[in-house]
């Protein structure tokens, strides 16, 4: 399978971090053991009320390595696991036979659902990945493909104001990039560090504006139906270094969610006639 220089890059990078067992690369945390805390696990804030994973079809996508998809198919779900890197695809295949359930897997670009068919997934499942693409409209006009009529698609990503901050400290406060900036983000740091594990890693990382994520969202034939801004994962009570990635996170909200859904049919219907 050939891939471009930027999914080629970012898989390499992906596959280094998970040889150091990096903790974006392994299941953490507990899941519960019933069904009503594997779906707090996956959905702790709400996003998807009234949904009902028995017998829907889930499309995980660039979910590797972590519980998600294996919880999915543990709700009832037909699940299919779609990510760019050997190793987190064999991570979650392993933990799927643990776990006793049946997963479908698919290595590939995100940009290039071809494997997948029309109109053949409820909920698109897709979680802090979309900084690693250059082109989030060519990911949009896939997920609009592969969704069903009423479908769900739900994106985790960076906050890209944030992004603008990282690295721009001056030493009395921060200095924003270009927004939005083109190409590759200028990172001086590519080592990735939790806990004792730093590996270099030399990730390929966009910034996608407010007006293409939403806008590309909206071109795919979907309606977006909620839009929320979430902390990230510093301690309030903990003091951070200014000019941090922490610190920058301190202050701001990191990441946002953005939820859509595909209407029916006869709501093109009825744009077009009037």
């Amino acid at each position: 399978m050939k891939f471009d220089p930027i999914a080629s890059q970012n898989r390499d990078a992906w596959e280094r971090l998970a040889a150091s067992g990096h903790h974006y690369t392994v299941p953490h945390g507990d899941p519960g053991r019933t069904h009503e805390e594997w779906r707090d696990y996956i959905d702790s804030r709400g996003r998807l009320p009234g949904f009902d994973f028995h017998g829907k079809r889930v499309l995980a996508l660039a979910a590797g390595g972590g519980w998600e998809p294996v919880l999915f198919a543990k709700l009832g779900a037909e699940t299919t696991l779609f990510d760019l890197t050997p190793s987190q695809i064999h991570t979650v295949r392993n933990l799927a036979s643990r776990e006793g359930v049946n997963l479908h897997f698919v290595e590939g670009d995100m940009r290039d659902l071809g494997p997948l068919h029309d109109q053949s997934f409820d909920l698109v499942w897709h979680a802090h990945s979309l900084n690693f693409i250059d082109d989030a409209e060519r990911v949009f006009n896939e997920v609009g493909r592969v969704l069903a009529p009423l479908g769900i698609y739900l994106v985790l990503l960076m906050n890209p104001y944030v992004q603008a901050l990282y690295e721009t400290w001056t030493g009395s406060g921060y200095l924003p990039r270009q927004y939005p900036w083109k190409g590759p983000l200028p990172w001086k740091d590519n080592v990735w560090r939790h806990g004792q594990i730093e590996v270099e890693a030399p990730t390929l990382d966009f910034q996608h504006s407010l007006e293409t994520l939403i806008g590309g969202i909206v071109a795919a034939g979907l309606v977006v139906t909620g839009l929320w801004e979430v902390e990230g994962d510093h301690d309030p009570t903990e003091e951070v270094e200014p000019g941090s990635d922490l610190h920058v996170e301190s202050i701001f909200r990191r990441d946002l969610e953005i939820r859509a859904q595909k209407p029916p049919a006869e709501f093109y219907e009825i744009l077009t006639t009037g």
